[in-house]
């Protein structure tokens, strides 16, 4: 059995005060994972929209292992639906955000490789 594709899932982020005049919103191509409490954003992604670094605050991975991160609020829309106000971990590398349960428990999400050969995953 080869590997499959993960789920991928285009979600719009806006920075996170609707009065701000400067507010911007861009596209960002996320991992679906359903085993993650909380979505994440590269920071330089979150930097480009002019969000800033709200808070740090200590999490368990999933090894049991306390880290230290970094959070910010943004808010996030998925397939044209908006979710609200969301903290995210600012992600130290990478290109790709990662939706967690904070997010996908808005929608009805199927994750089904079978039904989904390109890696995408259905969301409603």
């Amino acid at each position: 059995m080869g590997l499959r594709p993960y789920p991928v899932a285009v979600a719009t982020v806006k920075t996170p005060d609707p009065q701000d005049p400067r507010r911007t919103r861009a596209d960002i191509k996320c991992l679906v994972d359903s085993g993650a409490d909380r979505s994440a954003m590269p920071a330089r992604f979150l930097r480009r929209l002019g969000v800033t670094s709200g808070w740090e605050e200590d999490i368990k991975d999933f090894s049991g292992e306390t880290k230290r991160i970094e959070a910010s609020h943004v808010r996030i829309s998925l397939c044209g639906r908006k979710c609200g106000l969301v903290a995210v971990v600012r992600l130290k590398n990478g290109s790709l955000g990662i939706l967690g349960r904070d997010v996908l428990n808005h929608f009805k999400v199927v994750l089904d490789p079978q039904k989904s050969p390109k890696g995408r995953c259905e969301i409603e």
